[in-house]
């Protein structure tokens, strides 16, 4: 086991064998944010003669920027909306596309040519089946988007 000292930034700057007061057991550090803040996730970066391990670094700094990757998207699609061609502005996360099938389908079924929805400003419209036809695959693609991006 190695024992270090860290200083007020949370580096490295003496390392031992022994473990005394002054020292702290090196096994996981806090991953610190720029402004030298714990951010809450833990990581063992040292390799056993108390150098720097760059691999494990490395891979936890994009295994970490992936995961922020990742709520990135899924927050961008919790907030997507869409502008059809007529400029209205329709919400596109997951329940709106799922309602805008839903509509298309009961129009289909009902043989109507319009329904009222409720747009993102939650003014509600008289819009045609084929522009909500036409916010969904707005959706379905900008959607795509944040996903591939």
């Amino acid at each position: 086991m190695a024992y270090g000292k860290l200083n007020e930034q949370g580096q490295l700057i003496s390392a031992n064998t022994q473990l005394d007061d002054s020292f702290q057991e090196l096994s996981l550090f806090e991953i610190k944010d720029e402004d030298g803040n714990g951010t809450g996730l833990f990581y063992d970066f040292y390799n056993e003669d108390l150098t720097p391990d760059t691999d494990k670094i490395a891979n936890k700094e994009a295994e970490i920027l992936a995961i922020e990757s990742k709520a990135n998207k899924i927050k961008a699609i919790e907030i997507l909306t869409v502008t059809t061609e007529a400029g209205n502005v329709f919400d596109a996360n997951d329940a709106s596309r799922a309602n805008m099938n839903e509509a298309i389908t009961t129009a289909i079924t009902l043989e109507l040519t319009e329904s009222d929805w409720k747009l993102a400003d939650n003014t509600i419209v008289t819009v045609s089946v084929d522009e909500i036809r036409e916010a969904l695959a707005l959706g379905i693609q900008a959607k795509g988007a944040i996903i591939l991006g």
